[in-house]
Order: structure tokens, then sequence, then C-alpha cells
């Protein structure tokens, strides 16, 4: 069977199914997964049934809920960078946050804060209000991610820092992204499909 949508009511080609009265909407937490069964174009002789096919069943999210999640990755990343820092052999914790958190200030003053001002941008100017739920990063962010991810798992399997300076490194990295993970949950507290970041 092959069902095809025109404007108004769909029309079934073959059979003599009964069409669509309503569309079908699956809530999973914050995901909102539409399926619009009467927006179903399956049109085979086009060749593109298939991808949109894909974009329907595509998981998506609101801009407000894509901020929370950065925020909530940001916020996983900082706090695993902490805990390793404060885990690993060295000095007195309280002196090694004394050590790392200005210089984890002037990190995200220099670099993080533009950083996470031009996700926060990049989300709240994205054309689509309920866009792909992995769009909270951009292609280069992703990347990027990676190869912080893999330069620290060398940094500590090959042991070119010494684990007490290795420390003050993951702390100094670790401040900065929980500062970025504030401004999301700020940016996604305050959104409105309306307003405009500042």
């Amino acid at each position: 069977m092959i069902l095809i949508y025109h404007k108004g009511t769909p029309r079934i080609a073959q059979g003599s199914l009964r069409p669509f009265k309503h569309s079908t909407y699956f809530n999973i937490g914050i995901l909102r997964w539409p399926l619009r069964l009467r927006k179903l174009k399956l049109i085979l002789h086009q060749g593109n049934s298939g991808m949109e096919m894909i974009s329907m069943l595509k998981p998506k999210a609101s801009k407000r809920e894509l901020l929370f999640i950065a925020a909530f990755v940001w916020t996983f990343a900082g706090v695993m960078l902490l805990y390793r820092g404060i885990t690993m052999p060295g000095k007195p914790v309280i002196i090694r946050i004394s050590l790392c958190l200005i210089p984890g200030i002037l990190f995200y003053i220099f670099l993080f804060s533009k950083i996470s001002l031009r996700h926060i941008y990049r989300i709240t100017n994205l054309k689509n209000e309920y866009p792909c739920l992995f769009s909270f990063f951009s292609f280069k962010s992703y990347l990027m991610m990676t190869v912080m991810i893999m330069a620290g798992i060398l940094l500590r399997i090959s042991g070119i820092l010494l684990p007490e300076y290795l420390s003050l490194l993951y702390m100094i990295m670790g401040f900065p992204l929980l500062i970025c993970a504030s401004r999301f949950y700020y940016h996604g507290i305050r959104y409105h499909p309306s307003s405009l970041t500042s």
C-alpha cells in the first residue's frame, strides 16, 4: 500500500484503509518524537521516501531542551575533570583548588566564554523550533570534544606529565567548563521562542 499525502485528507493509492484523523506522538522524557502519520509521504517513484522516513523518525527536542542538554554535557565534563584532578596524587586539595581557580577563570574569560556564547547563539537561532536532538553541538564541536578527550587519555597513559601536574591541568580545565554549564542553564531558563540571546 502506498499512502500519498495531498492538501487536505490523505488519499490511499491501493487498498481500502481508512485515513488517519490525528497525528501520533511519542513523548519520551524531554524528547518529543513525532510520527505525523497524516503527513507521511511515501512517493516511491521519486526515490526520496527513505530520506523522508528518516527525517520523520529523527529524535527531536526543543531549543530550550537543547540548551539544558548542552548544560548537562558541559557539567558532566567539568565534574569528571575536577574529580580526576582531585583524586590524583599531589598537594592537598585546598591548595590545588586555590592554585587552579584563577587560571580556570582566566581560561573561561579569554576562551570558553566565546565558545559557549557561540553555541548558545547557534542553538537559539536554529531555523526549526524542534531541531535534531544531537544538534546541541556542531560538527566542529563534536570533533573538538573528541580530540580533547583523546588528548587527556594520552597524557594520562603516556606519563609525559607527572600525576601532580596532570591533576592541576585537569582542574584548570574543569572550572571553566562548569562556568560554561551555568551559562547554558541560565539561558535555558530564560529562553523564549521570540527572545534574542544577549
